[in-house]
C-alpha cells in the first residue's frame, strides 16, 4: 500500500492509517459536537428566542440542524431534525450546554466506531 493516501476508498471500505483515525475521532466525536452545540443551541436559541419560549426554538433549531447536515434522503433528514430537537430539549430542560454536548459526542462516537 506504499504511496497510497491515508484515507481512500477500497471496495466500499475506508482504509485509515493511525494518524487519520485519531484526527477523525478528534474532529468527529469531540470538536464537531462542541462547535455545533455552541452554534445551534448556545447562539441560535439564545440570540433569537426569548428565554421563556420552549417549542418554537426546539423545533426550529432541530430543522436548521437537520438541514445543515448532509442528509441524502428524507428519512436521514428527519433523523437529524429529531436528534437536533432532542439536543435542544436537553438544553432547554437543563439550561446547560454540557448535556447536549455529551449526548452529541456519544451519538457521533457510536456512529464513528460502527462505521470503521
Amino acid at each position: 500500500m506504499r504511496g497510497l493516501p491515508p484515507l481512500m476508498m477500497n471496495s466500499n471500505k475506508v482504509i485509515l492509517n493511525g494518524h487519520t483515525f485519531f484526527v477523525g475521532i478528534l474532529i468527529f466525536t469531540i470538536i464537531a459536537p462542541i462547535l455545533e452545540e455552541l452554534i445551534f443551541r448556545g447562539l441560535f436559541i439564545n440570540m433569537i428566542f426569548k428565554q421563556n419560549t420552549f417549542w418554537v426554538p426546539v423545533i426550529s433549531s432541530g430543522i436548521i440542524f437537520g438541514s445543515l447536515h448532509a442528509a441524502s434522503n428524507i428519512m436521514e433528514w428527519l433523523y437529524y431534525v429529531i436528534f437536533g430537537m432532542i439536543l435542544a430539549t436537553s438544553y432547554k430542560k437543563t439550561d446547560t450546554l454540557a448535556v447536549p454536548i455529551a449526548l452529541h459526542m456519544i451519538n457521533n462516537a457510536i456512529s464513528f466506531f460502527t462505521t470503521f
